[in-house]
């Protein structure tokens, strides 16, 4: 029987908090958090505000390990403003996503259907379409791949309550990849693009300033980042893996430059890419996001930001940010 640790009631768990340290001003309230939230939820947010062991090896500058007990100056209203930062900072990327994603849908829509509305469904073969082009679908990764796209992609039609869904069923008839990506998941979609042709990713591409490959890479990126934000997960503070980005940026993507590698793996980064590409569609940065953006990075949080000391992770350095980039492009 493997151990764990023992359950304990909101109140010993609140007497638990006190005891490590941590200021609780208005013991009911927050009792109430905790009912609402949940303790081992909130103790995401405040694992920066515990003391870090001294003299332990680091990775990219952060702390591994924390002490139990919290750094002076942590207070629990403190930690429920910074979850509440971090709900509107969700919602805004949320609403940035949106016009991301639709773009993405319709470009690779566009694409496909250019060359025949049913390549989607015979990528391995596409001769079935008496088309004159070379499979993409080789190598016996790709095939395996592939089966499990159009296995996945079977799900998705299968259990589509959409009226256009029933209407190409009831007359037995493929769906044209154009309605077909109305029903993806954004998971469905990048593996997708991951499986088309050369030439066609690079099509696709051409619009972002991205290589083909670094516009895969972010949208597996991107993805994650909407997932996170769709089932309410923390962005403060998360760490994901780091996107390709261009050796050489172009002067669009010059703003890349200002983030060294140790920084590509954390929310802030993927915000940014997600600035960028939003600017690219729409014209310009989504503001509701820079807005909120601005307002979370500029938040003091005592306990958090100990600028005397010698183991400060401030908001900055939490969430990846480099010194003054939120006023530069692709936020402004």
């Amino acid at each position: 029987m493997v151990s764990t640790k023992p359950f304990q009631n909101y109140e010993d768990l609140l007497t638990l908090l006190g005891e490590r340290g941590m200021r609780i001003a208005d013991l009911a309230s927050a009792e109430e958090s905790l009912r609402n939230i949940g303790y081992y939820r909130l103790s995401g947010y405040w694992y920066p505000f515990r003391e870090p062991f001294p003299n332990q090896q680091k990775l990219h500058g952060y702390e591994l390990t924390r002490k139990n007990e919290f750094r002076e100056g942590t207070n629990f209203d403190d930690i429920i403003r910074l979850v509440r930062f971090d709900t509107r900072l969700r919602k805004a990327a949320l609403s940035a996503l949106e016009p991301v994603e639709i773009w993405l849908r319709n470009a690779i829509a566009h694409a496909i259907g250019s060359v025949h509305p049913l390549l989607h469904l015979h990528l391995d073969d596409p001769s079935m379409l008496d088309l004159q082009m070379q499979p993409p679908i080789k190598e016996p990764n790709q095939v395996e791949r592939y089966a499990k796209w159009l296995d996945r992609f079977d799900a998705s039609i299968g259990y589509s309550k959409e009226d256009f869904v029933h209407h190409y069923r009831d007359r037995n008839e493929d769906l044209p990849i154009w309605a077909a990506v109305q029903t993806f998941e954004w998971g469905t979609l990048h593996n997708l693009y991951d499986l088309l042709p050369k030439w066609m990713r690079e099509q696709i591409a051409a619009d972002t300033g991205l290589t083909f490959k670094e516009l895969g890479s972010w949208q597996r990126s991107l993805a994650y980042l909407r997932n996170t934000c769709a089932h309410y997960a923390r962005l403060y503070n998360r760490v994901d893996d780091a996107p390709l980005v261009p050796r050489k940026p172009s002067s669009t993507l010059s703003w890349i430059r200002a983030y060294p590698e140790s920084l590509r793996d954390r929310t802030f980064f993927k915000l940014s890419m997600l600035q960028y590409l939003h600017g690219v569609i729409e014209g310009e940065p989504h503001f509701g996001l820079t807005k909120i953006a601005h307002e979370f990075l500029m938040a003091n949080f005592p306990g958090h930001d100990l600028s005397t000391h010698s183991h400060s992770l401030p908001i900055l350095t939490a969430m990846g940010c480099p010194p003054n980039v939120i006023n530069k492009s692709p936020w402004v």
